[in-house]
């Protein structure tokens, strides 16, 4: 896989960010990404936020594993649950099948505080 320049995953530096928009090259290559386009990255975008709490999609790439992670204050990341659109059982992780869109609402813990940042991890 290359670019018009002729660069290729061979050419990658892991620890360098070789577009620009704040991913490593390794970190890149790990979500699925094309290191070489500033535009292709993984993106949690908020489309809606309903009364269990905020509904969000990302392209998934088959074969990763995705984690939400949420956090009231930028240092206590946490785990949590999410509902993935056509799957059944709410859960921590998930392995992507294929390659798509994928919509997940989060299950927030009433015993914990209320998230107000979310991230979610690829693997």
């Amino acid at each position: 896989m290359g670019d018009p320049s002729g660069k290729t995953r061979l050419d990658l530096t892991l620890g360098e960010d070789s577009d620009g928009d704040g991913m490593s090259n390794l970190e890149e290559f790990i979500s699925g990404n094309y290191a070489f386009d500033e535009n292709d990255g993984l993106r949690l975008e908020i489309v809606e936020i309903n009364d269990q709490g905020p509904v969000f999609e990302f392209l998934a790439v088959r074969g990763r594993s995705y984690e939400l992670c949420g956090a009231a204050q930028l240092n206590e990341w946490r785990p949590v649950e999410m509902s993935i659109a056509g799957v059944d059982d709410n859960q921590t992780s998930w392995l992507a099948p294929e390659s798509k869109i994928v919509r997940i609402e989060a299950t927030l813990d009433p015993e914990l505080p209320v998230p107000q940042f979310f991230k979610l991890l690829a693997q």
